[in-house]
């Protein structure tokens, strides 16, 4: 999450509905219009079922991501 008055209110979201987890999009797309209504950009990742039945989380690959960009 970005909050910052010279980038911008950003939010990178892991999304979990694809395949046959299709039915948790209605959830990705809940957690998107909360942010959405907080003032933020959601940017959405890729799936993340495999990270999540693993245990993985989205700060680990923060390291990677290009901050200040948008898309």
């Amino acid at each position: 999450m970005e909050n910052s008055s010279e980038v911008g209110h950003n939010v990178c979201l892991p999304t979990f509905g694809h395949g046959e987890n299709a039915d948790l999009a209605v959830i990705d797309d809940s957690v998107e219009r909360l942010w959405t209504g907080l003032g933020f950009t959601v940017h959405r990742l890729a799936d993340f079922s495999a990270f999540a039945s693993r245990q993985g989380v989205v700060h680990c690959i923060e390291k990677y991501l290009a901050h200040g960009t948008s898309g």
